[in-house]
């Protein structure tokens, strides 16, 4: 196993059988118009020989940097647009501060109070940093471009699901308490998301609001026939093999939502990440076994 550098030609380093990247913060860049990072990614892709396999192609990482792109990709999938067993919460691009045009266009994309407000851009610090706004007067803290997306009740749970390959991990984590539906004058909720679904969290966004006397079993249950439906469906439309998906499950109907999806995440609470990861690099290696002389080198 290798560290790329990326500073220096491949071909030097190489070759490679298999390339693990997360090119995400360099793609960021380069669609920023970052010259340096836009030679970089130009070059990685240039110079990555065709023939061995990437854990992620570079237009389908460009994808889930966009929440919006992202979104509208759920909901091509065949489990979502004829099966309705998962969507996205009705969401709309807001790139406006005028109040009117954005009633409008939530009005369009069918967006009701409360909605969390988020940033377009899926990766980085700063994606992090969300709102819920409550209200028309909150429309007025809203700082365009960015995501607004209905909030679902889901009782303060959040499913994150793992890719690892041909399997995937669950993991439970905090999430948002529930909030009445409709409008209301309360004021708007700043918040990082992050912090409010990290596995230790303890902010009065969620825990100390959690209903105590409700159980697990009382809560509406993440669907694993649901979830590997849209796990294959995403990995066959992504072409990627490593990327990890956001879950919610209405606290009404059951229905489940996906809120995310990120490229190549941190894989915290996933048991036993480094034999799943080194189980699947393997999988790569014998479905582009080595032939006619490319490729003999062992590294990864």
């Amino acid at each position: 196993i290798v560290q790329i550098d990326l500073q220096r030609d491949l071909e030097q380093q190489g070759p490679f059988q298999v390339i693990l990247h997360k090119l995400t913060d360099l793609l960021l860049e380069a669609d920023q118009g970052n010259a340096t990072s836009t030679n970089l990614v130009q070059r990685f892709q240039v110079r990555a020989r065709p023939h061995t396999p990437l854990a992620a192609k570079r237009k389908a990482v460009r994808k889930l940097l966009d929440r919006c792109r992202s979104y509208d990709l759920i909901q091509e999938l065949e489990i979502c647009r004829l099966e309705r067993a998962i969507s996205t919460p009705a969401f709309v691009r807001l790139n406006t501060s005028d109040p009117e045009e954005m009633l409008e266009l939530m009005r369009e994309r069918h967006v009701t109070f409360p909605f969390v407000c988020k940033n377009i851009v899926a990766h980085g610090s700063a994606s992090h940093e969300m709102a819920i706004v409550f209200g028309e007067a909150g429309l007025r803290d809203i700082r365009p471009p960015c995501v607004a997306q209905s909030f679902i009740n889901h009782d303060g749970v959040l499913h994150k699901v793992f890719v690892i390959g041909d399997t995937f991990h669950v993991v439970e984590r905090p999430s948002l308490k529930n909030f009445p539906a409709g409008k209301s004058d309360q004021k708007t909720i700043f918040f990082n998301s992050h912090d409010v679904s990290k596995a230790e969290s303890a902010s009065h966004l969620n825990a100390a609001q959690r209903d105590e006397s409700q159980t697990a079993e009382q809560r509406q249950q993440l669907s694993p026939q649901v979830v590997r439906r849209l796990v294959e469906g995403l990995r066959e439309t992504l072409e990627m093999s490593l990327f990890g998906i956001d879950i919610i499950v209405d606290r009404e109907s059951g229905h489940h939502a996906v809120i995310d999806i990120n490229a190549f995440p941190g894989y915290d609470g996933v048991a036993d990440f480094f034999p799943a990861l080194l189980m699947h690099v393997q999988g790569l290696l014998q479905a582009h076994k080595p032939s006619d002389g490319v490729l003999t080198n062992q590294r990864l």
